[in-house]
């Protein structure tokens, strides 16, 4: 999420304000100041709501590795091209998507320093010392933060990103050179990237795997949907409650016709490729584990696999071909038609509550709109359809 899209959903300035504050206080004992009017002994900052930094100006030579990485067009020649005219841009000419000036106690941002905000936090990229500071955004809960953290600290992998050290708010971590996977431009490349993912998630599956008994696993996912959905509509007013209510019970009651028993997995939850990183050393890196949870072995696969998170990832994925991907994490590849039916459903009921768990987790009645899309994409796609007697 850009800024340009941050200011629409959140009282953006404000929240920054407070967080880089905050940050400079809790991380290294300094009072400053953050204002959008000039002030005594201040840094000059750019805030580039259409490249998502906010810098001094000219630009350190950081930024144009940030923007280097974040705008590598995967596709045509003319969209690479096209990204590498906005690294251009951006690191020479930063004013041309700038949407306000901010002001900064001089002293508090390093040399090849900036900030970047992201969705629920802001990130400090420090490119002398090669480290990137993660802070959750002042007013947003912790729970996705504490549940990344608890992650990397329990789980050692080599495609994890260790974290360098952590306090009540923030973590650092070290700087990735190259570029997350959607923006890698080489076919050779980016199918390595894939498999170096989906092998780096298989370990950790095998390593994490339980059985649930048939029909446990759907009647507990129920029962958080319902639960979600309540807390959905009162806190948040979505309108879909009782459409989704109804597509809930009606997966469920397939599901345990089937008699289909569950293996769960510690899973990412958000495993696309932009979640995805090749360094410069080709190495693979799955990062940003925020939404990490217990879920079955076929979500993240789908999620990755299927492309999900594209518009039209629902719709290609009902397709009866598509159930391959779905079962790349699982070595029981021996299903009836009836049962991957079963298993999507499950995938299903999984994603809503992906959705609605995210919806929760942002303050007052933001990410409505995004839900509401979500249910768009969904709802039409099991409309109708007729149940077993």
């Amino acid at each position: 999420m850009k800024i340009d899209a941050m200011m629409r959903r959140e009282d953006f300035f404000e929240i920054l304000r407070q967080t880089v504050e905050k940050y400079y206080r809790e991380v290294w004992g300094k009072e400053g100041q953050l204002a959008y009017s000039p002030l005594p002994n201040s840094q000059k900052l750019v805030v580039n709501g259409k490249l998502n930094f906010i810098s001094p100006t000219p630009v350190p030579p950081g930024v144009k590795i940030y923007l280097a990485g974040e705008y590598n067009l995967r596709g045509s020649g003319l969209k690479h091209l096209a990204g590498k005219a906005v690294v251009q841009a951006g690191s020479r000419l930063p004013w041309l998507g700038r949407v306000r000036t901010a002001y900064l106690t001089r002293g508090l941002l390093g040399n090849n320093a900036f900030i970047c905000p992201q969705n629920r936090s802001i990130r400090i990229f420090d490119y002398d010392a090669m480290t990137v500071d993660c802070m959750v955004k002042q007013g947003f809960t912790h729970r996705y933060f504490d549940n990344q953290a608890a992650f990397r600290q329990a789980y050692a992998y080599p495609f994890v990103l260790p974290m360098l050290c952590r306090g009540e708010d923030w973590f650092r971590e070290p700087i990735l050179l190259g570029h997350p996977l959607a923006r890698v431009t080489d076919p050779a490349d980016y199918r390595r990237g894939m498999e170096a993912a989906f092998a780096g998630m298989e370990q950790l599956a095998r390593d994490t795997a339980q059985q649930t008994p048939p029909g446990n696993y759907a009647a507990a996912l129920k029962d958080k949907l319902l639960s979600l959905l309540e807390q959905a509509e009162t806190r948040k007013h979505i309108r879909r409650r009782a459409a989704l209510t109804e597509l809930v019970e009606r997966c469920v009651r397939h599901i345990l016709r089937q008699r289909l028993p569950v293996t769960t997995v510690m899973s990412h939850g958000d495993l696309q490729t932009g979640n995805i990183w090749l360094d410069e050393e080709k190495r693979t890196w799955v990062y940003d584990w925020e939404t990490a949870g217990r879920r079955s072995i076929w979500y993240d696969s789908a999620v990755l696999g299927c492309r999900l998170r594209r518009a039209d990832g629902w719709r290609e994925f009902l397709r009866p071909e598509q159930y391959g991907a779905m079962l790349r994490l699982d070595t029981n590849r021996d299903y009836t038609a009836d049962e991957r039916q079963a298993i999507k459903e499950i995938v299903l009921l999984e994603d809503i509550a992906f959705y609605l768990e995210d919806l929760l987790e942002l303050p007052r009645d933001w990410g409505t709109e995004i839900f509401e899309g979500f249910c768009d994409r969904i709802l039409p796609l099991f409309a109708g359809r007729e149940e077993e007697p």
